[in-house]
């Protein structure tokens, strides 16, 4: 055989034939080869302990719970699930990566949810900037059950311009013959420097 031809087995190449001009085949067999190439190609060597990111490196990620403690909510009103201006997510200038989760729980009677949004603003009391209101959950009928909860997340990217800003979680629903609260602590933002 000439010294680059190989055979694809079931197994994968037959890489004894590729240099069996050059050595003896006996002496180099596929497993050989294979282990070779995974001790050569093991990859970079890593730090030993931990990275500690900085939120001006990629890779720096950060969440942000609510702060509120759990409140009712009335169909179609904006609420933000933290408790402050003070409790804002506060970006640095970049792309972001952002995902938000939102947990609802429905009285213990059957209803309906219409939809249910959630969003990031830079507004505490409208969806202004940030993200907008997304939809995270359709239309739908809910049993009784103290168990039953409306949740719903969604994954993005946002581009905080330079400066910096601040983002607070708002979320909304629209239900009808239940109520519906808010568990706010249940509920959290988690960013992720992309650039």
């Amino acid at each position: 055989m000439s010294g680059l031809t190989g055979f694809i087995t079931n197994n994968g190449i037959d890489l004894s034939y590729v240099f069996s001009p050059l050595w003896n085949s006996a002496s180099l067999n596929n497993e050989n080869v294979f282990n070779a190439k995974n001790t050569f190609l093991a990859g970079i060597a890593g730090p030993s302990a931990g990275i500690t990111y900085t939120s001006d490196m990629i890779g720096y990620t950060v969440t942000q719970a609510g702060t509120r403690a759990d409140f009712s909510m009335t169909s179609g009103a904006i609420y933000s699930v933290q408790a402050s201006s003070t409790n804002a997510l506060t970006l640095g200038a970049g792309v972001w990566m952002v995902t938000a989760y939102s947990t609802l729980q429905p009285s213990n009677n059957a209803g309906s949810c219409q939809f249910s949004t959630t969003g990031l603003s830079t507004n505490q009391t409208l969806y202004v900037g940030g993200t907008g209101a997304r939809s995270v959950c359709g239309s739908m009928s809910i049993p009784a059950s103290t168990a039953s909860r409306i949740i719903g997340s969604f994954t993005t990217t946002i581009v905080v311009p330079t400066g910096g800003a601040s983002y607070w979680q708002l979320i909304n629903v629209t239900f009808s013959t239940f109520t519906v609260q808010c568990l706010a602590t249940n509920c959290f933002i988690t960013a992720t420097r992309v650039a």
